[in-house]
């Protein structure tokens, strides 16, 4: 079995992140292995702001796009399908900032 703890890389370090998020905010209830609506929407309000503030019916949107099971909670794999969203929609935001970043600088 891989030990995570040893030379730890970059990317060892955000999937650890990701996993202490995702059991931070699902432990506000009995259930320690599934976030409940309360609980994606409080994580993605905390947690991006930018994104997510003031947006319950974004936020109730994304649950049920995500609920693929239809159980009315998500457990680790539909978190995750979740942050590959949010990392599209990231690196996309990222490229804006550094391409308006470029055209200052080049002015």
């Amino acid at each position: 079995m891989c030990d995570p703890c040893q030379g730890i890389s970059e990317t060892t370090l955000a999937i650890g992140l990701l996993y202490k998020v995702f059991h931070q905010y699902a432990a506000s209830d009995d259930d320690k292995e599934h976030l409940s609506k309360s609980e994606v929407k409080t994580l993605l309000t905390s947690e991006i702001p930018c994104l997510f503030k003031d947006q319950n019916d974004a936020a109730d949107q994304i649950f049920s796009d995500l609920d693929q099971n239809g159980d009315q909670k998500l457990d680790f794999p539909e978190f995750m399908t979740l942050v590959a969203s949010l990392g599209v929609i990231f690196h996309e935001i990222f490229h804006e900032i550094e391409e308006n970043h470029n055209e200052n600088n080049e002015h």
